[in-house]
C-alpha cells in the first residue's frame, strides 16, 4: 500500500504568492529522467554525444581515447574518454545511457580503490603488503577477487557477471565489487570491455590495522575476534566454523540473520581465516561497555502534555542496558517494565535504572525525575543476555513488544571506523525498520562507539547545560565524543545534554541521582521521539493512522527525518562558544517546534521510489510574511556498509534544491564541519551522509523546488522488491505554506514550440493532479495543447517531453484557476556539448 504524504502548495498570480489555510493529504511527485551531473538539465541522446566528442577530439588535443562499450547482453551503452584541463592534468570520463539511448549519467571517474588499508588505483601502483600476510592457496575452488568497472557499476555489469558464475557481494569504493569465482571464470570476466581491473582481494585487507601490526611483529596472541563473511546466513558461518575448529580455534557464537561470528584463534589461524575466501573483514571483539525537571521543559515534553495531554499513551520503546531496579516506586507504580530475554536484570551498576527512568519514570517519589514518556510501557533488555541482536530485533518488532525505538546508552570498544559491529547495527535497523538511538561516548576525542558511526541508527552527541533554561551558555567542553566519521560523514546526528540529570538509581526504592555523559543525552533524545510517535499516531502531520502507535509508525527515516529538520541547533555564532557541527549534529530535538512546523509541512514517508538515475520532484510554496526558515530533509536507509572499505555508504541518494531565481542549494553544503548554521548555493552534490539537510535561513518568497535523485544504486535498498535495484527515501520540508481547493473548473492550455517559435508536432503533455492522477495529450500540428474540466485551485505538474527536443524547464508547478495564463514550454536550442562544464 502506498502510504500518502502531504504537499503544501500555493497560489501564483501576478507572481505573488498567497497562501490560506488548507493542505490536502497529497502525494505530489513527479520523475524527471534526467542527468544529476547536469547542471543545464538537457537529456542527450549518446550517438550526439559521440559526435560532439569527436568532433572535439579533431579540432583540440584535449578530448582524446574516444571508445563506446556495448555490453554483451544489455543494449545499454557506455562512453569512455580522456580529457585534460587547461593546466594539463588528464583525467577519465564516462557518459553512460539506457536502453533508449538517452544519457542519464556524464561524470569523472577517479579510478582508485578505496581501502581501510591503502587507497590505490590498480594499473599505476599496488600496495605494499606484508609477506607474511601474502595470499596463499585453498582447497575451496574459488576465490574472492575485487572487480572494478570502468564507470560506476549498473545492473547491467552485476549481471554479466552473475551469468558467468561469479557470486557478487559488498561494494567497494570506487566503482568495484568484491566478488567470489573460480580462476578460470576470474580471467574471463577480467576480459569483459567494462571490467578495468581484477585482482585479489588480499589477507592484509580483510585485517584491522592494530591485527595486521601485531601480525607483521610477531607480538599478535591468541584472542578472540569478529569474523564478517562475505556472504549472509547460517549455512556460510557452519561452514567457515567447520574450518576454524579444525584448525584449532573456538567458535563462541554466529548470527544465522547476520554476517558475523565469534571465534578464539590463535595468530596461526587468524592467517588462516585472512586467507579463506569467504571472509570479508576480522576485527578484536570487546565485551559492552557502558557511557556514562529542565530537560522536560526545554525540549517541550511540558508543552506537549500542557497543549495535548500527551504522556507517552500508547509508545512502547525499549531501553537496552545494565542492570534495572524492577522494585523502584517510579518504575512499578504505572506500566511494569517488560522484560525481554534477561532472566535476571539485578546487577551492581547503576546504570539500566538511570537511563530506563529518564524515558519511563513516573516520578512518584519526586516529580524533579518525572520520565518523558511516563504513560507509555517500557520494555528492558539487559545486553548481558544478548546472544544474537537479530533475532532480538525481530522479536522486539512483534508481539508482545511492538517497539517503536530502542534506546542505547552502551556500546563495544572505542574506535573512530566503521567496524563489524557497525556493519551489523546498520543491517539490523534496515532489515527490522526500527529507529535506533545509540550514544557517541564520552571521550572528549572522536573515538567513539563503532556502533555510532553506524548510518541507519540516530547517534546522539552530548553538551553540557549546567542546570540552566537558555541555551547561550551551554558548552561542549571536550566532554561527549564527537565526529565526524572516518569517511567524513556527519556524526552526531542529534545532541542533548550530558550533565546534572536527575532520574532513578538502584541504591534503593526510592533513591535517585544526577546522571551524566551522553548515556543520559541519548534517552533524553529517544523520549522525545516517543512523543513524536505518539504525535503521528494521533494525526498531528496529516498523516494516516492506524489502531496503535506500532500500527500507526511511520518508517524510522522518517522519524529521524522529522526529528533532525525541527531540531534546534545551538548557535554556532555566539562569542566564546565551543560547540560546533562535529558535536551537535543537526541540533537538540524540540517537540515545541516539531508542533509549530506540523502545520507547514512536506512529508514523505518513504513512499516514492527510485530506480538508477531517477529523480523524484516536489515543490514548496514559501509565501509573502512567512518568517519561519525553510528547511529541507532527506533520509535514506543504507544497505550496511564493508568494514574494509574507506567509505560506508554505499548507495548514493542527493537532495538539491532550487529557489525561485535558479538558485541551487545541494545537501549539507554549508553544513558541514567547520561550516555554519545555513545552507550555502553552488557546490557539489553530496557523497558520504545518508541524510542530507538544506536549511535557509530567510527562504525567498514563491515555489521552491527540491529533488531527490539516484545518482548511483550499488545495491537494492529496498526488502520490498527484492529482485529489483531501487530505493526509496523519507524526506521532510517545513516552514512553507497550504492552499484550499475549490470546486469550480478550469482549462489549462499552452503550446510547444522550439527555440526560433515554430510549433512541435505531437510532444507529449503530462498532467498529474494531486492525487496522483494522470491526464496526457499531444500538441496539434502547431504545437498547441489543452486540457478541460480542472477543479479551479487544483494542483498540478504539467510535464513535457518530444522525440527530438529536451526542454529546460521540463515541467511547471501549476495550482490553476478561473484565468490561466496560456503555459508555453520551449525547447532548448542545440548547441556543441561541453563535458567539463557537467559536473
Amino acid at each position: 500500500m502506498t502510504v500518502p504524504v502531504r504537499s503544501c502548495l500555493a497560489f501564483l498570480t501576478a507572481a505573488v504568492f498567497m497562501a490560506v489555510s488548507f493542505c490536502w493529504n497529497i502525494s505530489f511527485a513527479n520523475v524527471e529522467s534526467r542527468t544529476p551531473s547536469e547542471t543545464s538539465g538537457h537529456q542527450r541522446h549518446i550517438d550526439s554525444l559521440i559526435k560532439d566528442l569527436n568532433e572535439r577530439q579533431r579540432s583540440d588535443d584535449k578530448i582524446s581515447n574516444i571508445r563506446e562499450v556495448r555490453l554483451p547482453h544489455s543494449s545499454e551503452r557506455i562512453l569512455l574518454w580522456k580529457e585534460r584541463d587547461s593546466g594539463g592534468h588528464e583525467r577519465d570520463l564516462y557518459a553512460i545511457a539506457l536502453q533508449d539511448g538517452s544519457v542519464r549519467r556524464i561524470a569523472a571517474s577517479s579510478n582508485v580503490i578505496r581501502l581501510r588499508h591503502a587507497q590505490f588505483d590498480p594499473l599505476v601502483k599496488w600496495p605494499r603488503t606484508p609477506d607474511l600476510i601474502s595470499a596463499s592457496a585453498n582447497d575451496n575452488g574459488y576465490e574472492t577477487y575485487i572487480v572494478q568497472f570502468v564507470s560506476q557499476p549498473i545492473q547491467a555489469y552485476r549481471d554479466e557477471l552473475a551469468r558467468l558464475g561469479g557470486v557478487v557481494s559488498f561494494y567497494v569504493h570506487d566503482n568495484a565489487y568484491l566478488a567470489r569465482m573460480d580462476e578460470g571464470t576470474a580471467a574471463t570476466v577480467s576480459a569483459l570491455p567494462f571490467v578495468r581491473w581484477l585482482g585479489q582481494y588480499e589477507p592484509a585487507f580483510k585485517l584491522e590495522d592494530e591485527i595486521l601490526s601485531g601480525l607483521t611483529a610477531g607480538t599478535e596472541s591468541e584472542g578472540r575476534f569478529n569474523i564478517m563473511l562475505t556472504e549472509r546466513g547460517e549455512k556460510a558461518q557452519r561452514r567457515l566454523a567447520k574450518r576454524i575448529a579444525e584448525l584449532g580455534g573456538t567458535v563462541h557464537k554466529t548470527n544465522p540473520a547476520g554476517f558475523r561470528l565469534e571465534a578464539t584463534l590463535t595468530p596461526e589461524v587468524l592467517l588462516a581465516m585472512a586467507n579463506d575466501p569467504d571472509v570479508l573483514f576480522i576485527d578484536r571483539w570487546a565485551a559492552h561497555e557502558m557511557d556514562m525537571d529542565i530537560v522536560r521543559d526545554s525540549g517541550g515534553a511540558n508543552y506537549i502534555e500542557n497543549t495535548f495531554g500527551y504522556r507517552g499513551e500508547g509508545v512502547r520503546g525499549e531501553v537496552m542496558d545494565n542492570g534495572l531496579r524492577q522494585t523502584h516506586n517510579d518504575l512499578r507504580s504505572g506500566n511494569l517494565p517488560l522484560i525481554h530475554s534477561s532472566p535476571n536484570t539485578n546487577e551492581s551498576t547503576n546504570h539500566g535504572t538511570s537511563s530506563y527512568g529518564i524515558i519511563f519514570g513516573r516520578g512518584s517519589a519526586n516529580m524533579l525525575a518525572r520520565g518523558m514518556l511516563p504513560e507509555a510501557q517500557g520494555i528492558f533488555a539487559d545486553y548481558d543476555f544478548l546472544s544474537d541482536r537479530y533475532a532480538h530485533t525481530a522479536r522486539l518488532v512483534g508481539e508482545p513488544y511492538n517497539a517503536v525505538f530502542q534506546s542505547n546508552s552502551w556500546g563495544t570498544s572505542l574506535s573512530q571506523y566503521y567496524r563489524i559491529v557497525s556493519a551489523e547495527l546498520d543491517d539490523i535497523a534496515f532489515l527490522h525498520d526500527i529507529l535506533i538511538v545509540q550514544s557517541q561516548s564520552n571521550t572528549g576525542t572522536r573515538m567513539s562507539r563503532p556502533e555510532a558511526w553506524a548510518k541507519n541508527v540516530v547517534s546522539v552527541g552530548g553538551i553540557y547545560h549546567y542546570g540552566t533554561p537558555g541555551f547561550d551558555d551551554d558548552r561542549w567542553d571536550v566532554s561527549a565524543s564527537h565526529g565526524p566519521a572516518s569517511d567524513g560523514r556527519i556524526k552526531p546526528d542529534l545532541a542533548h545534554f550530558n550533565d546534572g540529570i536527575f532520574t532513578t538509581s538502584r541504591d534503593s526504592d526510592s533513591s535517585y541521582t544526577e546522571f551524566k555523559g551522553t548515556s543520559a543525552a541519548v534517552p533524553i533524545t529517544a523520549g522525545h521521539f516517543g512523543i513524536f510517535y505518539q504525535m503521528w499516531h494521533n494525526g498531528l502531520f496529516d498523516n494516516p493512522v492506524s489502531r496503535t502507535v506500532f500500527e500507526s509508525r511511520p518508517h524510522m527515516t522518517t522519524a529521524k527525518a522529522m526529528m533532525i529538520n525541527t531540531a534546534e541547533q545551538w548557535d554556532m555564532t555566539l562569542p566564546g562558544t565551543d560547540i560546533r557541527r562535529e558535536h551537535q549534529g543537526f541540533g537538540r530535538v524540540s517537540l515545541t517546534n516539531l508542533n509549530a512546523m506540523s502545520e507547514k509541512m512536506l512529508i514523505v514517508d518513504e513512499s516514492d521510489v527510485l530506480t538508477e538515475f531517477e529523480t523524484r520532484t516536489y515543490f514548496a510554496p514559501v509565501v509573502t510574511g512567512m518568517t519561519d526558515p525553510l528547511k529541507i530533509t532527506m533520509v535514506y536507509a543504507d544497505p550496511m556498509g564493508n568494514p574494509a572499505s574507506q567509505t560506508a555508504t554505499v548507495n548514493d541518494l542527493d537532495l538539491k534544491a532550487t529557489a525561485p531565481d535558479g538558485t541551487v542549494y545541494w545537501g549539507n553544503v554549508g553544513l558541514g564541519i567547520g561550516e555554519g548554521m545555513w545552507s550555502l548555493p553552488g557546490g557539489e552534490p553530496n557523497t558520504v551522509d545518508t541524510v542530507e539537510n538544506v536549511f535557509i535561513e530567510n527562504p525567498m518568497t514563491g515555489v521552491w523546488r527540491i529533488e531527490v535523485t539516484a545518482t548511483a544504486l550499488n545495491q537494492d535498498a529496498r526488502v520490498e522488491t527484492p529482485d529489483i535495484i531501487d530505493a526509496d527515501f523519507a524526506l521532510v520540508a517545513s516552514g512553507i505554506a497550504r492552499v484550499v481547493p475549490t470546486a469550480a473548473t478550469t482549462s489549462i492550455t499552452g503550446r510547444v514550440i522550439t527555440a526560433d517559435g515554430h510549433g512541435i508536432n505531437r510532444a507529449t503533455l503530462t498532467l498529474t493532479d494531486a492525487e496522483g492522477v494522470v491526464r496526457r495529450t499531444l500538441t496539434n500540428p502547431f504545437g498547441y495543447f489543452r486540457f478541460d474540466g480542472l477543479p479551479v485551485s487544483g494542483s498540478y505538474v504539467l510535464e513535457v517531453s518530444a522525440k527530438r527536443n529536451s526542454f529546460d524547464p521540463a515541467s511547471r508547478f501549476i495550482l490553476a484557476d478561473g484565468d490561466m495564463a496560456e503555459i508555453v514550454f520551449i525547447a532548448a536550442a542545440s548547441t556543441p556539448f561541453r563535458p567539463q562544464t557537467n559536473y
